[in-house]
């Protein structure tokens, strides 16, 4: 399955900042990476994909989305350092990346 926007960001990096990416069944999780990222990215998930499975996810930081929200809640967990490999197996899951990856 190809994850051609994945790539790109490992490739390019996401310049500090996180990225979006929508997959096929309609919802998104954030990546940031630093060019050429081979080994593992930050990601962010909205509460509504539960926490995958693995050692993986286990650097959750739980104060992050709390202390960057300001005046508009962010729901959903920041998770530093998760292996290439795990965020791949994420995507598929979901069924890949959506063709759609505009706003």
């Amino acid at each position: 399955m190809a994850t051609t926007h994945f790539d790109g960001f490992l490739t390019d990096g996401t310049e500090d900042v996180f990225f979006n990416l929508r997959l096929v069944d309609g919802l998104v999780i954030s990546v940031q990476a630093e060019p050429d990222a081979d080994s593992d990215v930050h990601v962010y998930l909205p509460d509504t994909i539960p926490t995958p499975d693995g050692d993986g996810w286990r650097n959750e930081d739980q104060w992050e989305a709390k202390l960057t929200a300001g005046d508009n809640p962010v729901d959903g967990r920041y998770f530093w350092d998760v292996p290439v490999a795990d965020v791949r197996a994420l995507i598929e899951e979901h069924g890949g990346e959506h063709a759609y990856q505009g706003v």
